[in-house]
């Protein structure tokens, strides 16, 4: 599975290709709305900022223009979101924006944050490919539900070993797939 931004897909957004566009969209949706909530803009603005952040990607020959050599994509929808975010700011749409949005102090923090979230996301939809339903439903309550292991025994109805062996198991394969999406940044392990 490819986690990075594919110049396959760069170039297929680029020729104005619809699945290209789909498969953008579908990836990239969930982590523009993660950046969204960050700045806890209202369902509207979300929208709003998702739909303007997708229409300057698709239009304007943007993605055409963006340049492997001069920095990676997550930099460069890093600028195109902010610049959005600050679009939206300078509207003060008194339904969509609450009074005030610290844009340029905050947006580093909620981007990468949203960030990590989006990448971590990916990884456990990997993950959930590899292993047995239980065994991925254990290490979920464990991890991301911070249930004690007994508790998480008790709900799936297995023993307190098979819990420490789906965590363990887990942990190596999530590990591993982090490792292939390429960030190995210190606040991604788990």
């Amino acid at each position: 599975m490819a986690y990075t931004t594919s110049t396959t897909l760069l170039k297929k957004l680029a020729s104005g290709d619809e699945i290209g566009w789909e498969e953008f969209y579908f990836r990239y949706a969930p982590f523009i709305r993660g950046i969204a909530s960050g700045f806890r803009l209202s369902p509207g603005a979300t929208d709003e900022l998702l739909q303007q952040t997708m229409v300057k990607i698709f239009t304007n020959g943007s993605v055409g223009r963006f340049d492997r050599a001069k920095g990676n994509f997550r930099s460069f929808l890093r600028t195109i979101v902010k610049h959005k975010i600050i679009d939206l700011a300078r509207k003060k749409q008194e339904e969509a924006l609450p009074e005030e949005i610290p844009v340029e102090e905050k947006f580093g923090e909620v981007f990468d944050a949203s960030y990590r979230k989006y990448l971590l996301d990916m990884a456990f939809d990997a993950l959930k490919e590899e292993v047995q339903p239980t065994t991925f439903e254990a290490f979920c309550l464990l991890i991301r539900n911070e249930f004690p292991p007994q508790k998480v025994a008790e709900t799936l109805d297995i023993s307190i070993d098979s819990v420490y062996a789906a965590k363990s198991r887990c942990t190596k394969k999530i590990t591993r797939i982090l490792q292939e999406i390429g960030e190995n940044e210190p606040d991604l392990a788990l």
